[in-house]
């Protein structure tokens, strides 16, 4: 699929396929949730463009929905998303290419994993597996291992070849946890 214009709504993939979308230099844009994909589905997002909700003070709306498929954003991808990305259900995203996440994070939930090689600029709340490796830049990327009550459930991987990691900021929002619980579970 390769966007001609801007396109103004949402796209579900639950094709038990790969499907690879071209942003192509344009924008798509949505009322709800731009993007959804299910699972057994993988899709490889490539081009330059925005994903964007229409909505950035709805806590309930995200750009992407990855329902335990897989999402690439490739090595030519530069994407920047203006609301959540929310990785949820087993999902993987891989990230090859440039994510801007503009004014919201990427939340990694339980089960989820995020495998960082490109660059990615904003946040990511980790609640599952985040993999940094060899070649990330995660410039200005804050990574905040995520849990309740004090039981940190997230854990952060560097790849024994990572060695170009720039700028992360890793904390632990659970006030519970005054012992720097989160710091040792993090890097395991």
């Amino acid at each position: 699929i390769v966007l001609l214009n801007d396109v103004d709504e949402s796209a579900t993939f639950n094709m038990n396929s790969t499907v690879t979308l071209n942003l192509n230099g344009f924008d798509m844009t949505s009322s709800g949730i731009t993007i959804t994909v299910s699972g057994g589905t993988t899709l490889i997002i490539t081009g330059i463009g925005t994903i964007d909700s229409g909505d950035q003070d709805d806590k309930n709306i995200r750009s992407i929905v990855n329902n335990g498929g897989t999402i690439t954003f490739d090595v030519d991808s530069d994407v920047t998303c203006l609301d959540e990305i929310l990785n949820d259900q087993n999902g993987t995203i891989n990230i090859f290419g440039t994510v801007d996440m503009e004014t919201n994070d990427i939340s990694n939930r339980y089960g989820s994993n995020l495998n960082i090689h490109g660059t990615i600029y904003g946040g990511v709340a980790n609640f599952g597996t985040t993999t940094l490796y060899d070649g990330c830049n995660n410039y200005l990327a804050n990574i905040r291992n995520t849990g309740s009550e004090g039981i940190v459930t997230g854990q952060i991987v560097l790849s024994e070849d990572c060695n170009n990691v720039h700028n992360i900021f890793v904390s632990h929002q659970d006030e519970i946890d005054t012992g720097g619980n989160a710091m040792l579970k993090a890097f395991n």
